[in-house]
């Protein structure tokens, strides 16, 4: 099998996994807060959950040193996404969403880690490395899917429960289509998961956690402040999938460019200045300065 089919599905696992599995709860949100399953309060804790469970699995997948560990998480990850997804169809209130959340957030932190620990040398080893960072704008572009399908649903008058389940029939019709072709671990492609220094891997984590700021505000409650402030008009709607779809374009042009040690640094310190201006601008009031405050938050890229 061609390391294009393997790099294409690996894009649609990440597509899945982090654009259904991980932050299906943003554009689900002011539904669950309409529908007095929660309130404000509940909803940033719910949140909290989910980063606390792909925390959780993030540092789990350290430990996946052997192939049958990588291959486990990979596929446990990935089927997690999408069962969890479809039980939410039958959640009511704080607790059993809370709980979900958690489960989905280590499914997703696994599917993100082992694909792209397999995807990366499958392209490096066939002298495609651009196409390796193509991968990472499936995150983008499952938010934009599940942003597009929030609005149909919105349109149409459903409920919170009606979108759980197009979310994860969606899901599962993806990880179906893609299961015979997922990279897989072997011999001459080793898991490109290995121990740095403690220096190095501080640095790595002062810069996620900076990175995550800048990206974790708006992508949480983008969708409530959006509701809030267009009284819950369908133009509120527009926001998540625009999100995504910058996300998205913010790989390809970073993919693009060429690779130095030099331009990576700059780029990366660029973006994560331009996420704290937007971050920054959110704070300024409504009207043109929120809006601006957010598109500049969400000119993000998932490989810097």
């Amino acid at each position: 099998m061609s390391a294009l089919t393997r790099l294409l599905t690996s894009f649609i696992a990440l597509m899945m996994a982090m654009g259904i599995g991980r932050f299906a709860l943003t554009p689900q949100m002011p539904h669950l807060l309409s529908e007095g399953q929660i309130d404000l309060t509940g909803a940033g804790l719910i949140a909290a959950a989910n980063y606390l469970g792909y925390f959780v699995g993030a540092v789990d997948s350290v430990f996946a040193r052997s192939h049958h560990h990588v291959r486990g998480r990979m596929y446990g990850g990935l089927w997690l996404c999408v069962l969890l997804t479809l039980a939410s169809y039958w959640a009511q209130g704080f607790w059993p969403h809370l709980l979900l959340r958690f489960g989905t957030g280590v499914a997703s932190a696994w599917a993100l880690v082992m694909i792209t620990s397999l995807s990366q040398p499958l392209a490096i080893a066939a002298g495609r490395p651009r196409l390796g960072a193509m991968v990472f704008a499936g995150p983008g572009l499952g938010i934009l899917l599940t942003g597009l399908l929030a609005l149909g649903s919105n349109l149409l008058g459903q409920s919170s429960a009606t979108l759980w389940l197009v979310y994860g029939v969606v899901a599962l019709l993806m990880l179906l289509a893609i299961l015979p072709f997922l990279p897989q671990p072997n011999t001459t492609v080793a898991p490109a998961i290995s121990a740095g220094s403690n220096q190095s891997i501080m640095h790595l984590c002062w810069i996620y956690f900076l990175y995550g700021l800048g990206y974790i505000i708006p992508a949480t409650f983008l969708s409530q402040m959006a509701s809030a402030q267009f009284k819950g008009a369908w133009q509120a709607d527009l926001f998540w999938p625009c999100f995504g779809l910058t996300a998205a374009v913010g790989v390809v042009v970073v993919s693009m460019r060429r690779h130095s040690p030099h331009t990576t640094r700059r780029w990366l310190m660029a973006t994560l200045w331009l996420q704290a201006a937007g971050v920054f601008a959110c704070l300024l009031g409504s009207g043109w300065a929120w809006r601006w405050g957010c598109c500049c938050a969400v000119r993000h890229s998932w490989r810097a």
